[in-house]
């Protein structure tokens, strides 16, 4: 009965002797085995995963010895993130931000958004809440394309409670692209993130007034806060009412103390890939994206990935006080906006993984995971739901057959 699931096969350009990676799983009543080294994903019954799971790497069918090989050449950022404020007019449980009352001036923001390179730039504003420096934002980006032939990219994340028709109206005119941060329902919203339901309700129908088209809704769920469907529910509405283009929905990156044992969210998970299935046209599974289009990409396309973003490499960040950093979530410098990269951006380009993150049968799957998560964490928490994401992605690829 061993099915290939995997639609196509994208090897790396290198390859190199290396470590076994494989995994047999039982999911929703399934068994699957996916091949970390070559991204393939395989249905088996229970007799094969039992034989798959004894095999040895010799095998040639499956336990692959072979696993990219890459090593980054630095390349120009294509994709710069301005932190251009600090200071938020929220005060969310989770935010790994730091909060202050620092902005970046003018003239540093105009200089950032020349930092982007390459034949399709992108510049995102992000903050603290960048729509705090709306005024700012909107001239650099009109002064911008006033002097220069090279388009950009726009983008602006943001909590949406301080849109107003006009904002939305002026965001459409220089065609920005959104990501709002909205975590579900008014009750699950506002356990994390305050008081602020109907106004990103309020933001997210004035975007849609304005005919902004791509519009993106970024859901966090924490150890206490799943429900999961309920989240999804609300998703569907979104999109089906035109007040989103697309969902993401992700774990948070845990802070000190918080654990995903004991939260349920391997019940929830499971829970939550039907509902995407049996949904009415399955309109949020068409739509959902991080983490979830990426790694039903890389099994069905049988493509490793070696690194899961290019922070630090095609990707940068600049913080409030002219910083560069490698990502968005700051306190990873590589350089300064005066003097340029330092040496500290080299760990970034080719990072050294933990032990158990480089010999795990999902290196491949995952990329590596979040840097950044590995960097300021400092434990391997951020993984496990990665790996469960990862198991469901396999059944919703088996679910799905060959379309969405």
């Amino acid at each position: 009965m061993m099915r290939l699931l995997t639609e196509k096969m994208t090897p790396t350009a290198k390859v190199k002797e290396g470590k076994v990676r494989t995994c047999v799983f039982r999911s929703h009543g399934r068994w699957f085995g996916i091949d970390g080294n070559v991204c393939t994903l395989y249905e088996v019954n229970q007799a094969e995963a039992a034989t798959l799971s004894s095999l040895d790497k010799s095998t040639s069918v499956w336990r692959s010895p072979f696993e990219p090989s890459e090593i980054r050449k630095p390349v120009d950022p294509s994709f710069v993130v301005i932190n251009i404020t600090d200071k938020c007019n929220l005060d969310c449980k989770y935010c790994f931000a730091e909060h202050g009352d620092q902005s970046l001036p003018d003239e540093t923001v105009s200089k950032a958004i020349k930092f982007a390179s390459g034949d399709k730039p992108k510049v995102g504003f992000f903050g603290g809440e960048p729509l705090l420096e709306w005024q700012r934002i909107k001239g650099a980006v009109i002064r911008y394309e006033a002097n220069n032939t090279k388009p950009i990219q726009w983008h602006l994340t943001t909590n949406a409670t301080l849109l107003t028709l006009e904002i939305a109206k002026q965001l459409a005119r220089l065609d920005f692209s959104i990501i709002v941060s909205l975590d579900g329902p008014k009750d699950i919203h506002e356990q994390s993130r305050g008081n602020s339901f109907d106004k990103v309700m309020a933001g997210l129908e004035y975007l849609k007034t304005a005919n902004l088209k791509r519009v993106t809704v970024r859901g966090t769920y924490t150890p206490d806060n799943l429900r999961l469907v309920e989240r999804g529910k609300f998703y569907t509405m979104l999109l089906k009412q035109g007040l989103a283009r697309s969902v993401a929905l992700e774990p948070v990156s845990l802070a000190k103390g918080q654990t995903w044992t004991g939260s349920g969210l391997h019940g929830e998970l499971e829970v939550f890939s039907e509902y995407l299935v049996a949904a009415p046209k399955r309109i949020l599974l068409k739509r959902l994206s991080s983490p979830y289009d990426a790694i039903i990409k890389r099994l069905r396309e049988g493509k490793p990935h070696v690194y899961n973003c290019g922070a630090g490499n095609g990707y940068i960040s600049i913080s409030p006080d002219a910083k560069i950093h490698a990502c968005h979530r700051l306190d990873s410098e590589i350089g300064t906006f005066a003097s340029g990269f330092d040496n500290n951006r080299d760990g970034w380009i080719n990072r050294c993984l933990p032990k158990d993150c480089s010999e795990c049968w999902a290196r491949y799957v995952c990329g590596g995971g979040c840097h950044a998560a590995h960097t300021f964490e400092q434990s391997m928490e951020h993984c496990t739901p990665m790996k469960m994401i990862i198991k469901e992605c396999a059944w919703l690829i088996n679910a799905m057959g060959s379309t969405t």
